[in-house]
């Protein structure tokens, strides 16, 4: 059976301004009989223009698809090859012995065919020492100005090359191999068909710890995902107790949906189905909830002359709330996307920078915080368990 070889397919949009116009005159005889394109007739100059346009969109529409992928390459770890410069070393002669620099970025040309010379520039200065006449035998890399396959090959040991910029001594240069190392970038074509081909060998296989969690969101229901590598839980008593940390090949998932809550268990069932059909082999699996701890909080602060107190204390306890709201909690305040970054501290200090940025609170001239029920303090709160979320408990200001 011959071998399907993944190719990519261009979309073969028609860019030939003649083509399109000619397409138009076809259709438009046809839904008008008797109708023929004259080229006096206004209707078939506006045609042509029409035609004309029409190429100019179309064309830049046939290249959007290939600019697309070359851009989703690099993201499935597939990047375009790209283009190199060749390199050899040389040996600069000055003039005497007074002492030079031979200055990174002064320019020399190797002959290629014909009369074709490529450019070639010091990639770093070197010095010529007084007393000395030349650099070290090829102690001078040049290095192709612009990367292609045709700098390649060129030159040889004792091929003598030309100065292109105006040096302010009289130095003779002198390869001392041949220039090697540089390649073209790759084409569209060739890389597209390359790209389809690689695409196909790769399955959605989880590997890392984030690549579980991700793949944990397809299930509805989740909305985000904590991995935690490495780990067993507790409550599996095959496999002994307490938890272990330290599980080779072990990932522990917590899940939660759009509001922080832990997902039903239909749901932690749904995810652990699709896992276990998709991990490597000898990789464990394990779901579990997030551990909640209750924080409550105690503040008074003072308003802005022409604020409502009451106003503002309303908006500093729902700042609050917010704050210790399981849905947003671990989220990346700069990317909307649904991440779990775990974080096992309610910062004293982050809680009063919320109610600072309550709107007509002016200062706050006392906090503390604590768990549920707990003392109360001006340290942080440190959350319990291996996925930890905070709840809002007792919230309570005063703002005067």
């Amino acid at each position: 059976m011959e071998a399907l070889v993944a190719e990519y397919v261009n979309p073969g949009i028609e860019t030939d301004p003649t083509a399109l116009t000619e397409q138009s005159f076809e259709d438009l005889a046809d839904r008008l009989p008797g109708w023929a394109a004259i080229p006096t007739e206004p209707d078939t100059v506006i045609l042509e223009e029409t035609g004309a346009m029409a190429a100019d969109v179309r064309d830049v529409a046939s290249e959007v698809m290939t600019d697309i992928f070359r851009f989703f390459g690099p993201t499935a770890s597939l990047p375009p090859v790209a283009e190199s410069q060749a390199t050899v070393p040389s040996t600069w002669v000055a003039p005497d012995t007074a002492g030079y620099t031979v200055q990174a970025g002064w320019r020399v040309g190797i002959p290629a065919a014909g009369d074709e010379m490529l450019e070639f520039e010091v990639q770093a200065s070197v010095v010529i020492s007084p007393g000395s006449s030349s650099t070290a035998a090829g102690g001078v890399t040049l290095v192709q100005v612009d990367g292609s396959a045709d700098g390649n090959g060129l030159g040889g040991n004792g091929v003598q090359v030309q100065l292109i910029d105006s040096v302010p001594y009289l130095f003779t240069v002198t390869l001392t191999a041949a220039t090697s190392g540089g390649a073209d970038e790759e084409s569209d074509e060739d890389y597209l068909d390359r790209l389809a081909s690689e695409l196909a060998l790769q399955s959605p296989r989880p590997i890392l710890p984030d690549d579980f969690a991700v793949l944990a969101r397809r299930v509805t229901g989740v909305d985000r995902a904590l991995a935690i590598d490495l780990y067993k839980p507790v409550d599996v008593p095959y496999l002994g107790s307490p938890a272990d940390s330290n599980r080779p090949r072990s990932v522990t998932l917590a899940l939660v949906d759009d509001d922080g809550a832990a997902v039903s268990g239909g749901v932690k069932t749904a995810v652990d189905a699709l896992l276990q059909a998709m991990r490597e082999v000898n990789f464990e699996v394990w779901i579990i909830d997030p551990t909640y701890t209750t924080i409550d909080v105690s503040f008074t602060a003072t308003a802005y002359p022409g604020y409502d107190a009451p106003t503002v204390q309303a908006a500093a306890e729902a700042a609050v709330e917010d704050y210790l709201s399981a849905a947003t909690w671990g989220l990346l305040p700069y990317s909307d996307e649904r991440v779990w970054v775990s974080d096992d501290k309610v910062r004293y200090l982050e809680i009063a920078e919320a109610l600072n940025r309550v709107d007509g609170l002016r200062y706050v001239t006392a906090l503390t915080i604590g768990p549920g029920g707990g003392p109360m303090g001006t340290t942080d709160v440190t959350l319990s368990g291996v996925a930890p979320m905070p709840v809002a408990g007792v919230v309570s200001g005063t703002v005067s």
